[in-house]
This record gives structure tokens, C-alpha cells and sequence, in this order.
């Protein structure tokens, strides 16, 4: 028999049984009320898989990842009669957790395989280009245009190593036509590789789109075949559209006008774009799910009403239904005239299905709705989940979506009960909770992507996007129905004056005192963390939802996980930047490379221009570590955290240097054997390691250098082969 001393000692054994029986029993219960949401997690599973596969330094054999594939799938199909089993069950389940990871992965490889385009490996040119004009951009100011060739053929290039499209740009806007076949002569290089490790993959993202060089045209030697028509290529619609905008309205107006209507952001002015990203307003620029909302909902409306008024057709047809099919059909159509970008892709994509549920007489809004979307377009283009227009674009749709799905019966029964000036006031509550709601969704987004955050963004929205909905979209949809009839001109001035109302609301919002906040760059760790969060809050049915509060303070923790390196080193040298500990920032130059600097500038958590150019510092001044560099014609010196960094521009100061640095970077090749720096950086390093980024620890004075290419690998994308390295 026991005695009270032995009682005593396993009461707390009993106590943590206890609580682990309460635990585990309430995570049945809440795994439990998933079973109707498990689908809304597919998306998210496929994604890990996607996000595998672009992670990896080499590319995988698309027959490894194929049969791997297909030996999961055999084994689902053998277990599915027993999935309803206690043990059945369990390992159908942990397959299908397999599979679909899997299936993100293999539609990935394929993807890239069906894409495929070499990317030239150095500067090409003056060459000849043959090509058929795709597509054709306007540039800001005197910019001229921006050509996307297909089906092109270069000089002295062997056909196996030609890219598919080349992207140039025409100094001037000369009178290129969508669908001519040319020749000119062009100067093609590669696109440009990531400017710091981390950054953004240009080549990668070019590689999808079949372009494998840019450049710039010198001149137009010939045209050799002209269209004769119009047809049903839509780039056609879309130049004459182009024209017509350009045409009518002020450089300004015309194009931001022209990036509401047909996609075409790049001919707007610098100021106008940074005074509408600082106000929170980009989004509006782009077309997405509003654009889309408002398009289909306005001929919807229209087309219901026009039909409405006569009593036959009232009373005999399915008129809402006639109106849906119909708005439909004017949303897509909208879609290829704005270029069918990912985020115009998933809006249709929703339009569709939603114009599917009212014929149906289904509830049309649902978080089933966000996650078959996601779904669809992961499997056609797994890419795009890569992509910041993606990534924020879901975010705010599902945020929304799950918002308003929980306060629904808020807003049916205020909206019923309201009256004419209630329910003003509730649309712009609406509007209010819409854009705080879509902004806490994609902040994390902006924050990683961007490193910014327009602290104003709300105020903006609530009269920029009544603007866009009652004003500039309704216009726009009227001149584009009169276009072809050339009476375009009147609606294209309505719009133009709520471009120019915008734009108005944008530049006072953005000069506020602390408008725009600038972000380091966000450590990847904190960046899933937050996604993690978002995730459970949107998709979790229960008090299990609360678990992203973890999520969330995870993210917070791990923000100060990442250092920012110490030193910079552009890709060919020229440019050389390093931080010091009071938030400064010093370039080597701020004449040339301004769009790397810029990059830098903005990881580093700087405003854009905040950088010093290297000054003629006194001997004195520099006694200071981390203080500004001592600087000659020869090269420049600098302390860092004990380190002594020279940067040469003058292979005559090499022994001098050589002789005292402990880091040394010169454009020019180096004699390794001579020279006593730890750390030598030389024309050759650049070549293999592309842009570079140093890391001094202060403690134990050891120095940790990374390379681009160590981050794009040796892909189908990647610029430096190996293979291909000559030496």
C-alpha cells in the first residue's frame, strides 16, 4: 500500500498526464473542425513544394522528379479503399501530405522545362537582330519605347543559343508596329544579375517570360514584312488603344491612364510613382482584383439595367444571369488587353467562378473560391509564387475574403436596415476596413519586398479609391467602348481628371511629415513566420487560430537575425559601398550604377540618395573607425571594425596597398603571391562570384564573403555556368 510520502511524489506526474491528455484531446478537437477546410490548405502544400525547387543551387532531373511523382500517386490509388481505416487512414493521409508537395514540385520542373530559352552569357554587338515585333511599351520622358522581339534570329549566334524574345529599347519612339518583322542593329547583353546576394533574380524572372537578352536598338535597318490589318492579335488593339491615349491626353495623364487600361506602367514619371508608392496608392496602378471588380461589375450593372427596361425580357429571361455571362466576357477580354499578368489572372480567374455560382444560384464569395484560384494558377504558372505581385495580391483577397466571411451578417442587416445617407456612410466603412484590412495583410509583403511602409496608405485609399470606382473606371469603360468609333476623346478627359485628382492625393499625402517608413531587409526566417500567422488566422477554423499569435512573435524575435553585410562590391567593380555604425552609408561613386546604389541604399534600410560619395577625408578624420575613407587618385582607405579596407582604381598603388590592407578590392586583376591582404577582391573574383557582400565579425576579426552566385546556383536561368566559364 502506498503512503502519503509516495503520493505526494507522483502527484505531479499525474498532474503533467493529465495536462498532456488535455492537450492532446484538444488538438483532436481542433484537427477535427479542419475536415471541411483541408481543401483550403492544398494551395499552401503545393507551394512548399514550388518553393523547394526554386530553392535548390542545381536543377533537379525532370525524370527523378516525374517518377517520384508517379510512384506517390500509384500509392495513393493503391491505399484509397482503405483510407477509411484506423491505420489506412492515417497513412493515406500522411501521402496525400506528400503528394502534394510533390505535385508543386513536378509541376515546377515542367514548367521550366516547356519555357526553356538560352540566356546569352556576355555583351553581344553592334549585331543584327531579326525579329517580329511582340509588344511595345512607351518610356517616361524621352525615353523613347521599349520592343519585346520574338521568333528572332542574331548574327553569328548559332540558333540552339538563340533566346527566344529579346526585350530593346528605341532611343526614340520610332514607328514601330505590333506585328512587323525587322532588322536592326542592336547592342544585346544578359539580364542583369541580382545586384546584391539576395536581391532579385532579374534573369530568373526574365527566363519565364522566354527572354533571354536585352539591350538597345543603334537603328532600324529594314522592315521586312508589315500587317495588314488589324486581325484579332490583341498587341495590335493594344498599340492602337496606346495611341489614341498618348494621343488625346497630357504625357501625365496619358500614362497612368494607359496603365489602368492595357497594363503599360513604364511611361510613368518617376515622380508619379514615388509619390504614389509612398502614399500607398501602387496598387492602384496595377490591375488586379479592383480593376477587374470594377470593369465586371459596371457592364453587369449596365447590361441588367438596359435590359431591365423592357417588360418582355424582364419577365421572360434570366436577365441577372444574361448580365453575368455578359460581364464575364468583358472581364476577360480586359484581361488580355491589360496583358494578363498573374494578378489580373487570378481576378478573372474569381470573376469566373463567381459568375459560375450566380448561374448556379451558389453563394459566390468563399474561401474555396481564393484557395481553387491559387491552385489553378500554381499548377500553370508555379513561378508566380515567387513573385511579390502574387504573394500580395493573394494576401489581400484571402484576408478579405475571411474578414468579410466572418462580419457578414453585420453588414446584410445594417446595409437592410440603413437608409440612403446610412448607408453612404456604410460604403465608406467599407472602404475604410477594406484598405486597413488588405494593408495589415500585404505589409509583411511590402516590408520584405520593398522595405517600405506608406504609414498614410489608409488615409490615401479612402479618397483614391472612390475616385477609382465612381469616377476614373466608369470613364475609362466608356471611352474604350467609343474608341473604335474615334469618339473616345470627351470620356478619356473625365478620366484624365481623376488620374490628375489622384495624383494630387498622392503627392500631399506622400509629403507628410513621416509618410514612409524605410525598412532593413527582412530576414526570410521572420518573412515565413509572418506567413505562417497569416495562414492560421485566415484559414483556421477554432480558438486554434490563436497559434499565429506565436507565429507573429516569432517573426518579431527573429527580425534582428540578420545582419546587414559591412561591405558591398558591385559586379564589375566600379562600385563599392560599405556601412558604418551610425546609419551612413559610402559609395565609392554616386555618378555611375545609380540603379545598384539604389537597391542598396534600400536593403540597408536607407532613404533613396541617403548614401555619402567617398570624400576627401583628412588623415585625422580617419583615425576613427568606421569614419569617412581617406581618398587619392590611386585608391581610397578606409577602418571598419579594426579591419584596414583599400579600394585601388589605380594598378600602380597595388604594392603600396597590398603592403597595408587587410581587405583589398580592385577592378583589375591581382598577384595573390604579393600581396598580404587576407581578403583580395579582384576583377576575377567578380567574375566567378558576381556581386559580392562582406561581413566583418568584430569579435574575433574573421571576415564571411558571399557571392550572387552562390544564390542563383547553376540553373537554367543562371547567368554563370560553370561549363561555360572559360579559363
Amino acid at each position: 500500500m502506498l503512503d502519503t510520502q509516495s503520493l505526494d511524489a507522483m502527484a505531479p506526474e499525474i498532474q503533467e498526464s493529465g495536462a498532456f491528455r488535455q492537450v492532446r484531446t484538444w488538438s483532436k478537437e481542433q484537427f477535427a473542425l479542419q475536415k471541411e477546410r483541408a481543401v483550403l490548405w492544398l494551395p499552401v502544400h503545393m507551394a512548399l513544394g514550388i518553393g523547394l525547387y526554386f530553392a535548390l543551387p542545381v536543377e533537379p532531373p525532370l525524370a527523378g522528379g516525374l517518377l517520384a511523382w508517379v510512384i506517390l500517386l500509384a500509392l495513393l490509388s493503391t491505399l484509397h479503399p482503405y483510407r477509411l481505416g484506423q491505420k489506412g487512414g492515417k497513412l493515406y493521409t500522411a501521402l496525400i501530405l506528400l503528394i502534394l508537395p510533390a505535385t508543386g514540385f513536378t509541376a515546377a520542373q515542367l514548367r521550366t522545362h516547356l519555357v526553356y530559352t538560352p540566356i546569352i552569357a556576355h555583351k553581344i554587338g553592334p549585331v543584327t537582330v531579326t525579329g517580329t515585333v511582340e509588344s511595345i511599351e512607351r518610356l517616361p520622358g524621352k525615353k523613347g519605347n521599349r520592343i519585346l522581339l520574338s521568333d528572332i534570329s542574331v548574327e553569328n549566334l548559332e540558333a540552339q543559343d538563340t533566346p527566344r524574345k529579346v526585350r530593346l529599347q528605341a532611343r526614340q519612339n520610332s514607328d514601330f508596329f505590333v506585328g512587323q518583322k525587322v532588322k536592326v542593329l542592336a547592342q544585346l547583353t544578359p539580364p542583369s544579375a541580382p545586384v546584391y546576394p539576395g536581391g532579385y533574380d532579374f534573369p530568373r524572372a526574365f527566363y519565364f517570360q522566354g527572354i533571354g537578352a536585352v539591350g538597345f536598338i543603334y537603328r532600324i535597318q529594314d522592315v521586312l514584312e508589315t500587317p495588314a490589318g488589324y486581325g484579332w492579335n490583341i498587341e495590335i488593339l493594344r498599340q492602337a488603344a496606346a495611341r489614341t491615349i498618348w494621343g488625346e491626353l497630357p504625357a501625365d495623364q496619358a500614362a497612368i491612364v494607359s496603365a489602368l487600361t492595357i497594363g503599360q506602367q513604364k511611361g510613368i514619371s518617376e515622380k508619379n510613382e514615388d509619390a504614389m508608392r509612398n502614399a500607398g496608392l501602387a496598387h492602384l496602378l496595377a490591375i488586379s482584383g479592383l480593376n477587374i471588380s470594377l470593369v465586371a461589375g459596371l457592364i453587369f450593372f449596365f447590361t441588367r439595367l438596359c435590359m431591365a427596361t423592357s417588360p418582355v425580357l424582364a419577365l421572360n429571361c434570366p436577365i441577372k444571369k444574361i448580365a453575368a455571362l455578359i460581364s464575364f466576357v468583358g472581364a476577360v477580354f480586359y484581361m488580355l488587353l491589360a496583358g494578363a499578368e498573374i494578378p489580373v489572372q487570378r481576378a478573372v480567374l474569381m470573376t469566373g467562378i463567381v459568375i459560375l455560382a450566380i448561374l448556379m444560384d451558389r453563394t459566390p464569395i468563399s474561401l474555396r473560391l481564393v484557395a481553387f484560384s491559387a491552385t489553378v494558377i500554381l499548377i500553370l504558372s508555379p513561378e508566380s509564387l515567387i513573385s511579390a505581385s502574387f504573394q500580395m495580391s493573394f494576401a489581400a483577397v484571402l484576408a478579405l475574403v475571411s474578414f468579410y466571411e466572418g462580419t457578414a451578417k453585420f453588414w446584410v442587416r445594417a446595409y437592410s436596415q440603413a437608409g440612403p445617407f446610412q448607408r453612404i456612410a456604410l460604403y465608406f466603412l467599407g472602404v475604410c476596413l477594406s484598405s486597413l484590412v488588405a494593408s495589415t495583410a500585404t505589409a509583411p509583403f511590402a516590408a520584405y519586398h520593398f522595405q517600405r511602409f506608406p504609414v498614410y496608405g489608409l488615409l490615401a485609399n479612402l479618397v483614391a479609391v472612390p475616385l477609382m470606382g465612381f469616377l476614373i473606371m466608369p470613364a475609362g469603360l466608356v471611352a474604350f467602348l467609343l474608341m473604335p468609333f474615334g469618339l473616345s476623346y470627351w470620356p478619356l478627359q473625365v478620366m484624365a481628371l481623376g488620374v490628375s485628382w489622384t495624383v494630387d492625393v498622392a503627392a500631399w499625402t506622400a509629403s507628410l511629415p513621416g509618410a514612409v517608413i524605410d525598412l532593413k531587409a527582412w530576414p526570410f526566417l521572420s518573412f515565413l513566420f509572418c506567413i505562417a500567422a497569416g495562414l492560421l488566422l485566415c484559414l483556421w477554423k477554432g480558438n486554434g487560430k490563436l497559434i499565429a499569435l506565436i507565429f507573429a512573435a516569432l517573426a518579431w524575435i527573429t527580425l534582428g537575425a540578420q545582419t546587414p553585410p559591412d561591405i558591398l562590391v558591385s559586379e564589375t567593380g566600379k562600385l563599392v559601398a560599405y556601412k558604418v555604425p551610425a546609419e551612413t552609408m559610402y559609395a565609392s561613386t554616386k555618378r555611375s550604377e545609380k540603379f545598384v546604389l539604389k537597391n542598396w541604399e534600400r536593403q540597408a534600410g536607407l532613404p533613396e540618395g541617403a548614401s555619402l560619395a567617398f570624400p576627401r577625408a583628412t588623415s585625422e578624420e580617419q583615425k576613427t573607425d568606421g569614419s569617412a575613407p581617406l581618398c587619392d587618385a590611386q585608391a581610397c582607405r578606409a577602418f571598419l571594425k579594426g579591419k584596414k579596407i583599400s579600394i585601388i582604381f589605380d594598378p600602380y598603388a597595388f604594392a603600396i596597398e597590398c603592403a597595408w590592407a587587410d581587405i583589398i578590392i580592385a577592378r583589375e586583376p591581382l598577384s595573390q603571391k604579393n600581396c598580404r591582404a587576407a581578403i583580395q577582391i579582384d576583377r576575377f573574383t567578380l567574375w566567378r562570384e558576381g556581386a559580392l557582400a562582406l561581413w566583418i565579425n568584430e569579435r574575433n576579426g574573421s571576415v564571411w564573403m558571399k557571392g550572387v552566385t552562390a544564390q542563383t546556383g547553376n540553373r537554367p536561368w543562371s547567368i554563370w555556368h560553370p561549363e561555360k566559364k572559360k579559363k
